[in-house]
């Protein structure tokens, strides 16, 4: 995508490191300061609306921030999963000089807000970054490509999740009966 020729995009002032689209819904990750911020937009109503409020969150645009550590960071892959109904984000950070692991965001996509994330880890003694991923509904896992010093990993995080267990606290003796809710 061609940022310049995307009314009210180009004027604001973000910085826009990942874009995907499913159907007539179009996701932006995008750096303002040290937020980290997910757009969606439908994709007729994004020409309709005037460029503050792409950066704002206003006039009806649904997004969600996410605190990214000050300094240097960068968005590496975005995508989609309609299974599970959630938009994923890659990003790697550098603190003191020095690359960190690449962190996962996941954010669904009803409601608009982020509902977990994941830390890669390092490997041989090097930070793992996400340079690409895929996601399988029918298996409920992304697989991360993932560049650690030269060489190449393939990495699979799961995709399902708790949204609540009922009740919070059970009977440590049993007879409880404990349901799990997620996707």
């Amino acid at each position: 995508v061609d940022w310049k020729n995307v009314p009210g995009l180009a004027s604001s002032g973000v910085q826009y490191g990942g874009f995907t689209a499913e159907g007539d819904t179009w996701f932006f990750a995008e750096r303002s300061g040290d937020l980290l911020q997910v757009v969606a937009v439908n994709k007729v109503d994004l020409f309709k609306v005037p460029s503050a409020s792409v950066a704002d969150c206003s006039k009806g645009i649904n997004c969600t921030k996410v605190m990214q550590s000050s300094g240097v960071w960068r968005i590496t892959d975005m995508g989609v999963d309609t299974s599970s109904g959630s938009v994923y984000v890659s990003v790697v950070s550098v603190v003191a000089g020095q690359e960190q692991p690449a962190v996962m965001y996941r954010i669904s996509i009803e409601p608009f807000a982020v509902s977990g994330s994941a830390q890669m880890t390092y490997y041989a003694g090097n930070p793992e970054t996400i340079r690409d991923f895929a996601i399988s509904a029918s298996s409920s896992a992304l697989y991360a490509l993932s560049a650690v010093s030269g060489s190449v990993r393939l990495v699979a995080l799961n995709t399902y999740f708790v949204d609540a267990i009922i009740p919070a606290v059970a009977d440590a003796r049993g007879g409880t009966p404990v349901t799990v809710v997620g996707k």
